[in-house]
């Protein structure tokens, strides 16, 4: 679901939302991504 591509000798990273949304919310990681970033922002404000 990642792909990557090179043009003009750059390299350009994509994915399938759909695919990557749907590995996330079925596994612990997103709740830690969540976690992570609201602590993130804690630090920021």
């Amino acid at each position: 679901f990642l792909f990557k591509t090179f043009e003009n000798d750059k390299c350009f990273l994509s994915a399938n939302a759909e695919k990557l949304g749907s590995l996330l919310e079925g596994s612990d990681a997103f709740d830690g991504a969540i976690s992570g970033l609201e602590t993130m922002d804690s630090y920021l404000n």
